[in-house]
């Protein structure tokens, strides 16, 4: 069975609402490491 992009990105752990408020270094991380994940989501 293949999995799409848009199925792996809904399936990503994301950092929590408080982390992304306060700026945590672990949500710029995040970002970083799925920002291409993310753009092959939404183009399918």
């Amino acid at each position: 069975m293949h999995v799409n992009a848009l199925e792996t990105a809904r399936a990503v752990d994301r950092p929590s609402r408080e982390a992304m408020l306060q700026r945590h270094p672990s949500v710029h991380t995040f970002w970083n490491q799925n920002s291409d994940l993310f753009a092959q989501a939404w183009a399918e």
